[in-house]
């Protein structure tokens, strides 16, 4: 094994870009990015070498009370990079994108997040995998408490890709559920 030490601008870029991966909370796990660009990660309490493992990081991480911090950096970790978050808005009815990358929802939603309960968990998935890459449709439900009543659902649509053993978010594109838009019956749990 050969270990080259950086020093210089680049060095210091390098070292500004690291970000923190793995468990909640856990001091130390710090993975800078290799030359690709991709995060060399440290362990995480889900299965990602699984499409859904780091689905399900995303629901944990943006889930949480009013004023619990949420885990951006395990966030960032979950995305290739180049990652984008695509929420799908009809502020007068018509369809409009607003595509973000990781470090923009970041920006614009943790204000939000951090004034409010918020619970997200997945209903049903449907995973679609063709060699390296992989499609997850995943239904969810929004909750102001872990266990209250629902006051938002709908589907995320998630492209992933496997590299260095794992899978890694490309993009998630989500909508919600409305009148004439109902969740389709294979994306809800069994009655």
């Amino acid at each position: 094994m050969t270990t080259t030490a950086r020093t210089g601008p680049a060095a210091q870029d390098a070292e500004a870009k690291k970000i923190r991966l793995g468990r909640w909370g856990v001091p130390g796990s710090v993975a800078a990015p290799d030359s690709t660009g991709f995060p060399v990660e440290d362990e995480d309490e889900f299965d990602l070498s699984t499409p859904l493992g780091p689905v399900h990081a995303v629901y944990q991480v943006l889930s949480g009370a009013a004023g619990q911090p949420r885990d951006w950096a395990r966030l960032r970790g979950m995305f290739a990079p180049g990652g984008h978050m695509v929420p799908l808005r009809r502020p007068d009815g018509t369809p409009v994108l607003e595509v973000l990358t990781v470090e923009d929802y970041e920006r614009t939603r943790a204000p939000v997040l951090a004034s409010m309960d918020f619970y997200e968990s997945e209903l049903a998935a449907r995973v679609d995998v063709f060699g390296d890459v992989a499609h997850v449709l995943s239904s969810y439900e929004a909750r102001r408490s872990p266990n209250g009543a629902p006051f938002m659902r709908g589907v995320n649509s998630i492209q992933l890709v496997r590299d260095r053993g794992r899978w890694w978010i490309l993009s998630v594109v989500w909508d919600t559920e409305r009148d004439g838009n109902p969740i389709p019956a294979d994306l809800l749990p069994p009655a």
